[in-house]
């Protein structure tokens, strides 16, 4: 299989976090960092899903964080094994509280029960996904994974950087139609439940009761570029990508086709699913608003149709 990776954007430009490609290169080196782009420019960012022992395709998916693994956990039962898993900001259920908001099908519900209903819809439908957390957290009340940690400030930022995020989305290709409704729900949203308690480590307990793969990852952030993927079957191959820099460097990855699986299959309508993808998109480019500082350079990798049509 032939893939094009072609850089779309030398960073998204909005940002107030902490990760910032500038810091990461002057601390990794030039030599480090150039390794890091021939790997992400090359053929093998690409890897397959894992395969399990039955012969089966992974089917569940984990965040874009691109910090290594360290533990695996299924409930209370440690693996040893890390397979390869389809790749999106805070795992499916991240994606599927960001299409209902989109959608405005929150059922006026705090973000934690919002959360709750996710998990709900995606057991009701038998959509399998995963999550992380991390061997470094902030404070108690935090899951390590940084897309369900800081959701209600990805929901604000979403708001705040609207004019920002249609523009990136309008560069990536994205047919924008609805998305100004989908911005308005997701303002209706933030402003309504903008004072309310949320703990990302509450929202873990629920994705843990449901028995999912729940992986964590170890060491700080290192993440200086974002990868786009967009050919089905396949995810961003973060380890290669740290292995080429001497392990100074790594990427944050989402893989686009899984998004459109979760809009397709837990909304009926086309106008729905539609507006669920770009409520998952922005959820996407918010999250990079919350953690980065804006100057991640971005790459696409596709094949020859763009994850659009």
């Amino acid at each position: 299989m032939q893939i094009t990776v072609r850089k779309i954007s030398d960073g998204l430009g909005f940002g107030n976090g902490s990760i910032s490609a500038a810091a990461l290169k002057d601390q990794a080196g030039e030599d480090a960092f150039a390794k890091a782009v021939e790997a992400i420019s090359s053929q093998e960012i690409l890897e397959p899903l894992g395969a399990l022992p039955d012969g089966s395709i992974v089917d569940d998916d984990g965040c874009g964080d691109g910090r290594p693994v360290g533990r695996i956990f299924a409930v209370e039962t440690e693996k040893h094994t890390s397979l390869p898993r389809a790749k999106v900001f805070g795992g499916g259920v991240a994606m599927t509280v960001a299409a209902l908001i989109a959608l405005g099908k929150t059922g006026g519900g705090n973000l934690e029960a919002v959360f709750a209903d996710a998990i709900s819809q995606l057991h009701a439908k038998r959509l399998n996904f995963g999550a992380h957390t991390a061997d470094r957290v902030a404070d108690a009340a935090g899951c390590g994974c940084g897309a369900i940690d800081n959701a209600p400030a990805i929901i604000a930022a979403a708001v705040s950087n609207a004019a920002a995020i249609t523009e990136a989305l309008t560069a990536l290709g994205v047919d924008t139609s609805g998305l100004d409704s989908v911005l308005a729900n997701y303002g209706v949203y933030a402003k309504a439940h903008a004072a309310e308690a949320y703990a990302g480590a509450h929202v873990m307990r629920q994705i843990r009761a449901g028995q999912k793969v729940v992986k964590e990852l170890t060491g700080p952030h290192l993440e200086a570029f974002i990868v786009l993927n967009t050919v089905p079957g396949f995810s961003v191959n973060q380890h290669y990508v740290r292995k080429a820099s001497g392990g100074k460097l790594d990427v944050f990855a989402t893989d686009l086709w899984r998004l459109h699986i979760y809009a397709e299959q837990l909304f009926d309508t086309d106008a729905e699913r539609h507006a669920a993808l770009l409520g998952e998109l922005v959820y996407t480019l918010a999250t990079a608003a919350v953690l980065t500082s804006g100057d991640l350079p971005v790459y696409l990798v596709s094949r020859e149709t763009p994850f659009t049509k």
